[in-house]
């Protein structure tokens, strides 16, 4: 992963805190003056109040990689499947901030021996209620993703980097536990892989 694409995430990441705490901290001062020192709910796990909230979430990862090239090109797509570890805050009722850390391999595909994928992402988060214990969110941020695919003894490593985004479901299974899916799109290439992304399920533990 190149220097450049660590700056762009952490730019990603410092911009989506600077939207989104504007309305936090309007929506902070609202409750400020109901009631000094209150702490009220959010939508999802975290809570709007003196502490910043918190979560992290564990997930299963089914990436799927499409590569421009012929192996690719008639449907014969790499599937990895790995892990992903997300990290976030909800700044606001409906506003919040996460990112993303995954790897998956691949070693059915018939083309390759090997297909090993990574993936990052830095995303600002809108979240919709569905219900008391229900929530739609819509990501939009940057994204990365790296391919190393192994035939014999040769290695063709690939990355790509840009607009990244996703749409999630999270269901509240305790006050600060809920079940968490969704699918995202990490990276786009013209030359080296046509598509990056990932269905995913897994559980967000929130803290503050």
């Amino acid at each position: 992963m190149t220097s450049s694409t660590l700056r762009c995430l952490a730019a990603s990441l410092a911009l989506g805190l600077a939207v989104a705490s504007v309305p936090a901290a309007a929506d902070h001062d609202r409750r400020g003056s109901r009631g000094k020192g209150r702490i009220g709910p959010a939508i999802g796990l975290g809570f709007v109040g003196p502490h910043l909230p918190g979560w992290i979430g564990f997930d299963g990862l089914a990436l799927s990689v499409g590569d421009r090239h012929d192996d690719f090109d008639n449907g014969n797509r790499a599937t990895p499947r790995g892990f992903r570890v997300r990290a976030g805050s909800d700044l606001s009722r409906r506003l919040g901030v996460e990112v993303h850390a995954g790897y998956g391999r691949d070693t059915t595909n018939d083309t390759f021996d090997s297909v090993d994928t990574w993936v990052l992402g830095a995303f600002v988060r809108v979240g919709i209620p569905l219900g008391r214990a229900v929530q739609l969110n819509g990501l939009m941020g940057f994204g990365s993703a790296g391919v190393t695919q192994r035939i014999d003894d040769t290695e063709l490593s690939d990355e790509s980097s840009g607009l990244a985004f996703g749409v999630s479901m999270d269901v509240r299974l305790a006050p600060r536990t809920s079940l968490s899916g969704g699918w995202t799109r990490y990276a786009s290439g013209e030359d080296a892989f046509a598509a990056v992304s990932g269905w995913s399920l897994g559980i967000k533990v929130g803290f503050y």
